[in-house]
C-alpha cells in the first residue's frame, strides 16, 4: 500500500499520490477533488494503463484520520495545486497518539522497470527532534522505502526499509515551516536504485533536473501492492 505517515506534534499538509510507471505511459492520481471531512473511506482519484487504486483510503487504527481542507497549496516550479489538500492534525485533538498513517493500495507494478512518486507537501510547527514521516512504499506488509523526513534529521530525504538494506540519505533542503515543497522519487525495480528530487522545475523535463541523490538498494526493490 501507499502510506502517508507523520510523527510528532505538527500538521502535515499533502497533495499526493501521483504514481507513474516506465516504460508504459500509465499512472494513478488522487488529488482529493470532491472530498470533504475525513479522508477515511474516500475512494476518488483516477488511473490509466495498468496501474489503478485497489480500495479506499484507510487508516492504521490510531483513532484518527487526516482531514480534507477545501483550499489549494499554490505552485512550485510549474507543479500546482488548485484542489483540496489533506491536513494531519498531530496534536491529539482527534484522540490517539501523535502517529498517523493513511493507506491506499494500488495494483502490482513488479513488471515495470521504474515507478515515479510525486507529492506536494508542507510541514508546520516543525521540530526535527524525534520526528519522521512522509510517503511509505510497501510490498505487501513489508516496508520498502520512506520518502520524506528520516528520523530526527530535519531535511527532505529517504530511508530504505530493512528489506532493502536500511540505507538512507538526506538532500541539502531543510524542512521549513509551512514551506510548500515538491518531492519526486523514482524507484527503479530493475537496477534496485532510488533517485530523489526536491523542487524540480517542471517547466522542463525531469531528466534535465539534477537529482538530490540516488540510493543503491540491497535486495528486491519491487513494489507489488
Amino acid at each position: 500500500p501507499l502510506k502517508k505517515r507523520m510523527k510528532t506534534n505538527r500538521p502535515f499538509l499533502l497533495v499526493p499520490a501521483l504514481l507513474c510507471t516506465i516504460p508504459a505511459a500509465q499512472g494513478a492520481v488522487d488529488d482529493f477533488t470532491g472530498y470533504s471531512g475525513s479522508l477515511y473511506g474516500k475512494s476518488g482519484g483516477s488511473s490509466s494503463g495498468g496501474i489503478s487504486w485497489t480500495g479506499s483510503w484507510a487508516d492504521q487504527g490510531f483513532a484518527s484520520s487526516p482531514n480534507v481542507i477545501l483550499s489549494g497549496m499554490g505552485n512550485v516550479n510549474g507543479f500546482a495545486s488548485s484542489s483540496p489538500y489533506v491536513e494531519y492534525p498531530l496534536n491529539n485533538s482527534q484522540g490517539g497518539i501523535n502517529i498517523l498513517e493513511a493507506t491506499r493500495g494500488f495494483t502490482s507494478q513488479s513488471s515495470q522497470s521504474s515507478i515515479f512518486f510525486y507529492g506536494l507537501v508542507a510541514v508546520g510547527n516543525f521540530n526535527s527532534a524525534n520526528s519522521y514521516g512522509g510517503i511509505d512504499l510497501y510490498q505487501g506488509s513489508t516496508e520498502k522505502l520512506l520518502i520524506g523526513e528520516r528520523y530526527g534529521q530535519g531535511f527532505w530525504g529517504a530511508t530504505a526499509g530493512s528489506a532493502l538494506g536500511s540505507a538512507g540519505q538526506n538532500s541539502s533542503v531543510a524542512i521549513g515551516n509551512f514551506q510548500t515543497t515538491l518531492i519526486v522519487g523514482e524507484l527503479n525495480q530493475q537496477s534496485d536504485t532510488f533517485t530523489f528530487w526536491v523542487n524540480p522545475d517542471f517547466n522542463q523535463t525531469l531528466a534535465r533536473n539534477t537529482p538530490a541523490f540516488s540510493l543503491s538498494l540491497t535486495g528486491d526493490a519491487t513494489v507489488d501492492t
